[in-house]
């Protein structure tokens, strides 16, 4: 049959099944779109009076009158009328994408012979801080060998034990563990777990089950209370006594230290709006048969609008709270006001008596360190005539000044320094104020150190990274002249790699950086632990440019040095993917002839 031919035939069969079916109006199948992208698992066999082929046993059952009849014959008559593809075609797999899709057509398919035991597997009754753990066996009732491709388990299932492709003789059976998580609320649970079975239908495994809480919350789900707070109970239907651990987000301030078989909690619905980012919450328990309890807030339409403006404002990076506080704001809200540029707005509260001048955030980091690395010279100011310490550090024991380091303000650094910071400190890594500057602040932050007397060959205790390293490989050219200037060693090896500023400087920085340290006099052949050049990291680095090699070839680079594997620059070139992977080669090969 010709193509238009077919076409026709196609469209005629469809028009009159469709007109001679009732489909329900809340069953939205579509099965002309989806005919090109049927798969095995969608398929259920069709009656006798739509497909010519002789039906089997399972067939038989399945044809059985249904809701859902429509479809059934639909997509069998669709499967029917589809062309097939030639034998080698459809013998092979359909979806690259998928390679443990079924690799037969739907219309090929043999008859089931997988058996589970039991047919629907039930785990009874457990607790919401339990996992419901059953077992299903599965049987190959057939006379030859069949493969399980895959397990696939509906969201709070697992089958970790099960194995891909697993081959069952004649006979066989294998055991499944399945696990089913009841965390959350009580509530009845009903999952499916889908075996993929090679040349066959895929089995399809009912697992339910029932979870209960041993806590109970008295007011669920929560609703705001407009007038700033409300009170839940949450009891232990057990007798146990039980503490409540946290709450998120915490909108309860004071949790009671004190275990009881009641607690109850005072919600605070103004740091709800402060700090929501989902109506979900989340109560974390010590019961030992109740660890966790989840529960949402239930908005009205105008309280779901300004959680949407909410949200909204946080994704354009204006993550405040909604309204003047009614109590002092944590380091955390104080810190987003500063990083938004309301740095006044925080000295007003901290004034105000909503805040404190020594706030941290969750990270430990104090006030005075994010508005400096902000750059916000007025805030650091003001925080310091309140009694900011300027010597504070956070986890990682990096100071304001270290901060501040990293802004594009010297002001900033100028007044820190004059409130007494150390610039020789260091943080936990071993770095100093000055190399924060070089690799990740600006030139004239660089300077305004130097001038206040930092040391520009310090090393740091892990990388052996000094500020020029750090600089060459991730700073600006102006702060890698200003170092050189200033004394730094060009010529130094880090202890990682044994690489120099110059190697830094082609494999991550820029372009005009190789080139003024080439210049500058920097060694083109020196070379790292595995007895590579600048060159060699320039050659063998994706997206290392064409310049850059230029640069070091030019201020006498060897393109003829090989490392500790014999290979030269030519040799690493050969091996790079990215865009001026041929530039970098051809440039190398004509370069090496000419040598």
């Amino acid at each position: 049959m010709n193509k238009p031919l077919l076409t026709m035939t196609l469209s005629i069969s469809l028009f009159g099944f469709i007109t001679g079916c009732e489909k329900p109006a809340e069953d939205p199948v579509a099965p002309v779109a989806d005919a090109k992208n049927l798969e095995a698992p969608e398929v259920v066999a069709p009656t006798p009076e739509v497909a010519p082929k002789a039906p089997t046993k399972k067939a038989l059952e399945d044809s059985k009158p249904s809701s859902n009849a429509e479809r059934v014959d639909g997509n069998a008559l669709l499967a029917e009328l589809k062309p097939q593809p030639p034998a080698e075609i459809s013998n092979g797999i359909k979806d690259k994408k998928d390679p443990r899709a079924p690799q037969t057509d739907p219309a090929d398919l043999l008859p089931q012979a997988i058996e589970a035991s039991p047919a629907i597997l039930d785990l009874g009754t457990f607790s919401t801080s339990e996992k419901g753990i059953g077992v299903v066996t599965l049987t190959n009732t057939a006379e030859d060998a069949v493969t399980l491709i895959s397990a696939r388990a509906s969201c709070g299932c697992t089958t970790s034990d099960f194995q891909n492709n697993t081959v069952l003789n004649p006979g066989d059976t294998t055991d499944i563990t399945i696990t089913m998580n009841g965390k959350g609320k009580a509530r009845k649970l009903s999952k499916t777990v889908t075996f993929t079975i090679d040349g066959r239908p895929p089995l399809r495994l009912e697992v339910k089950g029932e979870t209960v809480s041993f806590v109970n919350l008295d007011v669920d789900p929560l609703v705001v209370d407009e007038d700033g707070s409300s009170t839940v109970t949450l009891t232990s239907t057990d007798g146990e006594p039980f503490k409540v651990l946290s709450i998120l987000p915490p909108i309860v301030a004071n949790l009671s230290e004190e275990p009881a078989a009641t607690q109850e909690l005072v919600i605070d619905w103004d740091t709800f709006w402060d700090e929501v980012r989902t109506t979900k919450v989340t109560i974390r328990l010590d019961h030992p048969k109740c660890k966790e309890i989840t529960t949402n807030v239930r908005l009205s339409a105008e309280q779901r609008k300004r959680l949407n403006d909410i949200i909204k404002d946080r994704r354009a990076g204006n993550d405040l709270p909604t309204k003047d506080p009614t109590r002092p704001l944590t380091g955390d809200q104080l810190s987003r006001y500063i990083k938004v540029g309301r740095g006044d707005q925080v000295l007003k509260y901290i004034k105000d008596g909503k805040g404190k001048f020594d706030a941290v955030d969750r990270g430990g980091v104090s006030l005075l360190s994010t508005a400096s690395q902000e750059g916000d010279a007025a805030t650091v100011t003001g925080l310091l005539e309140l009694g900011a310490e300027v010597e504070r550090v956070d986890r990682v024991q990096r100071t304001s000044l270290m901060y501040g380091a990293r802004s594009k303000n010297p002001e900033v650094i100028t007044l820190l320094i004059d409130a007494g910071a150390d610039i020789q400190a260091r943080d936990s890594l071993g770095n100093t104020p000055l190399s924060w500057a070089a690799g990740f602040g600006t030139g004239d932050v660089v300077m305004a150190l130097v001038d206040a007397g930092a040391d520009v060959n310090t090393v740091d205790n892990v990388l052996g990274y000094t500020p020029l390293l750090w600089a060459s490989g991730f700073g600006e050219t102006k702060s890698i002249s200003i170092l050189i200037d200033s004394g730094a060693d060009m010529e130094v090896h880090d202890t990682a790699e044994g690489r120099t500023p110059l190697m830094h400087a082609v494999r991550t920085g820029e372009n005009e950086s190789v080139a003024f340290l080439v210049t500058s006099g920097a060694n083109v052949n020196a070379l790292d632990n595995a007895n590579q050049t600048a060159l060699h990291v320039a050659a063998a680095g994706n997206n290392v440019s064409l310049d850059k090699v230029k640069s070091l070839v030019e201020g006498g680079a060897d393109t003829s040095a090989k490392d500790k594997d014999g290979l030269t620059p030519l040799d690493h070139a050969k091996g790079r993917t990215d865009g001026d992977a041929k530039a970098v080669v051809d440039y190398l090969a004509e370069h090496s002839k000419s040598e």
